[in-house]
């Protein structure tokens, strides 16, 4: 019951667990309620693709929001219920994952998408990979960047380790000669491992010529840099589990691509500093700017003082990645519309406008809210603005959360009588104003004649 509150809280209502049988619970013994369905990887049912995403944002979420992860996710315990849910059975293994290393994971993976990998050394100590007291240069100076880099763009591209596999030999014989057997592949890439070995040796004041097995020397070097914290084994079971249904369903399956919806819509709605430091990364935005804006009794009000013209921010040259905005905007879209409900009837994509139109309206504001206020402040670029205006009035979720802003100011508009009954405040405060503020962004991201 716990799991599914929880869930709902967040806007996963297509995911559910059975409920506990409270009176037959013993201490070595867990009993639910039974539960008809049939098994994801087993099902044929055309919407198993959508739970599979499903999937994905739920262990998400429990990893990096509720901190419970389910650490048992096999193909027997993910069914596909009768009235097309999600349901995760066996709750028998969990991990509790801390807030800090919740932020760090964070901003681990926004460091990785930006491909900032300046800052990863400092991830590594963050997350419990590398000792505190190892110095930031070694680590960099270690390779690791370049490891990861590698990783992730195999990754990126899906297909699991039978794709990886081939995209890697392409690369070897494109690199060192396509008329390669495999093995003089593998000696091949291993001589330049081993060459970058010796020179890493070296720029560290080692006598290479003294070593007499520099790859020994080097494990040696690197289990001093590097460890393996236990709650990886967990994370890596449960998510090597999730690709590997993917995988079952979609031969060209990319887990890392199924991640970014999630991570479109916690970073867009987390106001913790940490959130928002991992969003602006995202964004290509690596420096904080301070916005000095605000309404004449004081409050800020950013889309008022940019519709007024704010003063230029001075300092930092990081610039808003307008495909990074575009990118993740859809992707906050398609996480509501795939987990918020079975999505019948579109239901999932009204839903959708409806979750959007509400983060850039929240009164209390958001991390989104502030970062477009700050960037709009001080966008000179034509080519910028265009692409802010794909993506927050002209794309089919943009136009949709307009035309729901605007249905009740118009159902006023044809009924008199019930638009007398209202005080004048009431209706400028929740019809009117946001009735407005489509245009007021249309106004604001309009091309000029200098355009």
């Amino acid at each position: 019951m716990q799991f599914e509150e929880a869930m709902r809280k967040r806007g996963l209502d297509a995911v559910c667990a059975p409920n506990v049988v409270e009176e037959l619970v013993k201490d070595k013994i867990l009993v639910t309620e039974w539960v008809e369905g049939t098994r994801l990887d087993k099902d044929a049912s055309e919407d198993v693709p959508r739970l599979c995403g499903v999937a994905i944002n739920a262990y998400l979420t429990m990893l990096l929001d509720t901190g419970v992860l389910h650490c048992d996710p096999h193909p027997g315990n993910l069914l596909r219920t009768t009235d097309g849910r999600l349901c995760i059975l066996d709750w028998g293994m969990t991990l509790r994952v801390p807030s800090n290393l919740q932020y760090a994971l964070l901003e681990f993976i926004a460091h990785i998408n930006s491909e900032d990998y300046d800052s990863i050394p400092q991830d590594f100590i963050n997350l419990g990979f590398s000792p505190a007291d190892v110095s930031l240069e070694r680590l960099q100076n270690s390779g690791i960047t370049e490891g990861l880099s590698f990783a992730f763009r195999q990754l990126s591209q899906g297909g699991g380790p039978k794709k990886m596999q081939e995209r890697v030999k392409s690369e070897f014989q494109e690199r060192y000669g396509a008329d390669l057997s495999d093995e003089d592949l593998r000696k091949a890439a291993r001589a330049e491992m081993l060459e970058r070995m010796e020179a890493q040796l070296a720029s560290e004041g080692v006598d290479v010529k003294g070593v007499t097995n520099v790859m020994e020397e080097m494990s040696r070097r690197n289990r001093e840099l590097f460890a393996l914290p236990p709650y990886v084994l967990y994370v890596a079971r449960a998510f090597s589990t999730l690709e590997g249904i993917g995988l079952s369903i979609d031969e060209n399956y990319a887990i890392v691509q199924e991640c970014y919806p999630y991570l479109a819509r916690r970073l867009f709605t987390d106001k913790s500093p940490r959130a928002k430091a991992a969003l602006r990364a995202m964004l290509g935005l690596t420096e904080d700017v301070a916005s000095e804006s605000s309404t004449a009794n004081g409050s800020s009000s950013g889309l008022t003082a940019v519709k007024s013209g704010v003063e230029k921010a001075t300092k930092k040259e990081s610039t808003l990645s307008p495909k990074k905005l575009l990118e993740m905007t859809d992707n906050f879209s398609s996480y509501t519309a795939a987990t918020a409900t079975v999505d019948r009837d579109g239901v999932g994509r009204t839903a959708a406008a409806k979750e959007f139109a509400k983060l850039l309206l929240d009164k209390d504001g958001s991390t989104l809210q502030e970062i477009l206020v700050e960037e709009a402040a001080k966008l000179g670029d034509a080519a910028t603005r265009s692409v802010l205006r794909s993506a927050l009035v002209e794309s089919a979720l943009a136009k949709a959360i307009a035309t729901s802003l605007r249905a009740p100011k118009e159902a006023l508009e044809r009924s008199e009588q019930f638009a007398a009954l209202l005080p004048e405040n009431v209706k400028k405060a929740i019809i009117e104003r946001p009735a407005d503020l489509p245009k007021l962004i249309d106004e604001l991201l309009y091309p000029t004649a200098e355009d």
